[in-house]
């Protein structure tokens, strides 16, 4: 977790240049899971590369700024928790980064969405 939590901070303080980064957290009793929200000011995640944000490698950053492994790698460490993560647009602005984890030890694809 705080592997997924450092990359989603330094991501969002990136974007955000100067802005405002958030994170809540919350247990959601009746959906079963254990939220954490990332919030940023930046410019966001276009949808048209949503699909592609959680790629190794992958990166929008201009080369020699980024590796493309930070998202990447918190993705990795939400799945090997049993949980999920998703990209959404922020009321801030800028990304939300949403990560569910199961309580009880339930894997997200036994919670509902």
């Amino acid at each position: 977790m705080e592997r997924a939590l450092t990359n989603l901070v330094r991501n969002g303080i990136q974007a955000a240049a100067g802005g405002e980064v958030v994170v809540c957290t919350c247990v959601d009793e009746e959906d079963g899971v254990y939220r954490v929200q990332v919030d940023d000011s930046g410019s966001g995640v276009a949808p048209e590369i949503r699909d592609r944000i959680f790629e190794p490698f992958f990166t929008t950053k201009p080369v020699g700024k980024g590796t493309g492994l930070g998202l990447a790698l918190a993705y990795r460490a939400v799945q090997d928790m049993g949980g999920r993560i998703d990209v959404l647009s922020s009321d801030k602005g800028g990304a939300r980064f949403e990560i569910r984890l199961p309580l009880n030890g339930r894997d997200e694809k036994d919670v509902s969405a």
